[in-house]
């Protein structure tokens, strides 16, 4: 079968069979159906948004630019022991991938501890609904929520 697209053929020489009457050529009239089914896809994803595939996505909150630096330095030290197989190199990629195991820590506890004392802020006194917020908002962050906005 002949793919045009999101299209098969089969389908759309089913539906060319509508425009019979049409005087048109069998190929004229099945780009006109194509080009008529892609625009109907087109408004429709434009007007109500495209559906994620169900997958939540993880968000690291301790993610930052440093650690991201530091992360493709040690791709970049892995890629090079791989393609020199020095053992200088791999000395060099393991105390980088410690360092970023390292950092990584370290910045994730900084996180929580700063979440913590946010929480703790809030707990014995009047205003018992704003911890509960917090970790609410911690558990479903803005990725996970679905892409589609009601009309």
């Amino acid at each position: 079968m002949i793919s045009l697209g999101f299209l098969q053929s089969s389908l759309i020489l089913k539906y060319s069979n509508k425009f019979i009457s049409i005087p048109f050529t069998r190929l004229c009239r099945i780009l006109i159906l194509s080009n008529l089914i892609k625009s109907i896809h087109q408004a429709a994803e434009e007007s109500l948004g495209e559906l994620d595939n169900g997958r939540k996505k993880k968000c690291f909150y301790w993610w930052n630019d440093s650690i991201k630096e530091s992360i493709e330095e040690k791709k970049r030290a892995y890629n090079k022991w791989l393609t020199t197989k020095d053992s200088e190199d791999r000395k060099y990629y393991t105390r980088i991938s410690r360092e970023v195991k390292k950092e990584i820590i370290k910045r994730k506890n900084e996180f929580w501890d700063a979440k913590c004392e946010e929480v703790d802020q809030y707990l014995g006194s009047s205003r018992s609904r704003e911890p509960w917020r917090l970790l609410k908002n911690l558990r479903t962050n803005e990725n996970s929520r679905p892409s589609l906005q009601p009309i």
